[in-house]
């Protein structure tokens, strides 16, 4: 949807606008290849003290807020982060910023935000592992699976008695 509505203006050749491209960007403390678009939209800097340290978003932005894992576990107020507390909306999307991003695209671009800002579907997607973390990946998800299966079982049986 960025590729389609932004880059034509956000194509990270301009200081003063965002990089909205899909550009890869390898992170390798965290074993994952980011875009430029998601780190943008994030605000996410490496730590300048470890340049091998992770990039980290800024969920507490005023531009784009949201919730994370990391965010205060008590129940939070209504509208205190998510697309409805950010200026990205607020004040450039709500206000015609972007002439072809239509209603539809603007909702998914706000479902992006309330579900946390995901990067990818699952665990696997966008790794930057090596064949020894792939393969250590892949042992403790046969685990995984072995154990659930297990577990099934045994609920199958509990249920049956």
């Amino acid at each position: 949807m960025l590729d389609k509505h932004c880059v034509s203006c956000h194509d990270g050749k301009d200081d003063k606008k965002p990089d909205l491209t899909s550009a890869p960007v390898v992170d390798p403390a965290a074993k994952r290849v980011w875009t430029r678009s998601y780190l943008a939209l994030t605000h996410a800097h490496p730590d300048n003290k470890d340049p091998a340290s992770r990039w980290r978003g800024d969920a507490d932005n005023k531009v784009l807020n949201w919730v994370t894992a990391a965010s205060a576990p008590p129940v939070q107020k209504p509208y205190s982060a998510g697309s409805n507390t950010s200026r990205l909306f607020a004040e450039r999307l709500d206000k015609g910023h972007c002439k072809t991003l239509a209603t539809e695209g603007l909702a998914r671009l706000a479902t992006w935000v309330d579900l946390g800002v995901p990067f990818c579907g699952d665990y696997v997607e966008a790794n930057a592992w090596d064949e020894k973390e792939k393969a250590k990946y892949e042992l403790y998800l046969a685990k995984r699976t072995r154990a659930d299966a297990e577990d099934r079982e045994t609920v199958r049986r509990l249920v049956s008695q």
